[in-house]
């Protein structure tokens, strides 16, 4: 089994990245399925690409993916804690009349 650099920065690793990207992360991900064996070196049956380079690109994007859920996640659990401020501070007054 070959130790292939599966992200070596060069034109191939463009051309291959550019291939996966025009493909698409559920394609990608269909044709690692079909593709038999546990061999990175195997090629998948898209522009000649081998299955370790596919499944590390298929990981960053999961990875890229996941970081954007969590960013989103995390900026709408802000938004909605200064909310539930701004609604105790807009209802305080009442509250506290409510309390005399």
């Amino acid at each position: 089994m070959p130790n292939e650099p599966w992200s070596a920065p060069d034109k191939k690793t463009d051309r291959r990245t550019k291939a996966l990207e025009n493909a698409g992360v559920d394609v990608v991900q269909a044709r690692l399925i079909e593709c038999p064996g546990d061999d990175p070196a195997a090629i998948i049956a898209l522009a000649g690409i081998k299955k370790g380079f596919a499944e590390d690109w298929l990981r960053k994007q999961r990875r890229a993916a996941e970081r954007r859920e969590t960013r989103r996640f995390r900026i709408n659990l802000a938004w909605t804690i200064v909310a539930a401020l701004a609604a105790i501070i807009a209802a305080w007054p009442v509250i506290k009349g409510f309390l005399n």
